[in-house]
């Protein structure tokens, strides 16, 4: 350093001066990475240098631009844990109330969008032929079924688990009749919210000749939907609700 000018020497990096703006990400205790907002720590700095707030207050918060409890470094929504939310919830349901439900006179009330994940889909098939395949499960599974589907008609609260689920295997936009035929993977396929409603309309129109009643919905159908209609909604460990008359 000595003898040397300003501009030709250069400090290794473990003498270089840290600014915030470098603080970009800080370690987990479990290995991981969190985002850090420079911006925020600075004006935490700020308060504590002019006001008399304790700094184990001032960092008592996150220091994130978007809470990281809900999105991760990607500005992705995180998904929930519906496997653990449904395994509390049956605990709140008592055994006495599943075990005196009545045998006959049962409605069932299916999730559509789970329904079209039931199955893989046969290659160079029909779209008439893949709608036969929902339509024999549900008429031979159970004897009374209403089943709902989902509106995709515009952005909803779902459309981040959508492009996770399509991880950017989107098809393109297709023709979906009952003559046609199936010329991509079912995950592109169903990764296209276009293609995805017209087959939903294609199969409510086969279910509803079959007999079985379809309800469409442009956002996620209540509970409370239900029990307005008289139907007693109980809570299962299977992938449809099982519901009687009142």
């Amino acid at each position: 350093m000595v003898g040397e000018t300003v501009s030709a020497y250069s400090f290794s990096q473990k003498n270089q001066v840290k600014t915030l703006a470098s603080a970009v990400y800080v370690k987990t205790p479990s290995g991981g990475q969190i985002e850090l907002d420079p911006q925020h720590l600075y004006q935490r700095l700020l308060l504590m240098g002019v006001g008399d707030i304790l700094l184990s207050e001032l960092l008592g918060y996150e220091l994130c631009s978007l809470p990281a409890t809900l999105f991760d470094n990607y500005m992705r929504m995180r998904t929930g844990d519906k496997a653990e939310l449904i395994h509390h919830l049956v605990k709140l349901v008592p055994e006495s109330v599943v075990s005196t439900l009545p045998t006959t006179g049962l409605r069932y009330v299916i999730d559509g969008g789970g329904l079209l994940h039931k199955f893989a889909w046969p290659k160079n098939s029909t779209y008439a032929e893949i709608c036969t395949l929902y339509v024999r499960h549900v008429s031979s599974s159970y004897a009374n079924a209403t089943v709902v589907f989902d509106g995709y008609h515009g952005p909803s609260t779902k459309d981040e688990a959508h492009r996770r689920r399509s991880s950017n295997d989107v098809g393109g936009t297709v023709s979906v009749t009952k003559e046609m035929r199936l010329t991509m993977s079912k995950k592109a396929f169903l990764g296209n919210s276009s293609n995805k409603q017209a087959l939903i309309y294609l199969l409510a129109d086969e279910m509803g000749r079959a007999g079985i009643h379809v309800e469409h919905g442009t956002r996620k159908c209540r509970l409370q939907d239900y029990l307005s209609e008289g139907l007693c909604v109980c809570l299962r460990k299977y992938s449809s609700c099982c519901c009687r008359r009142l």
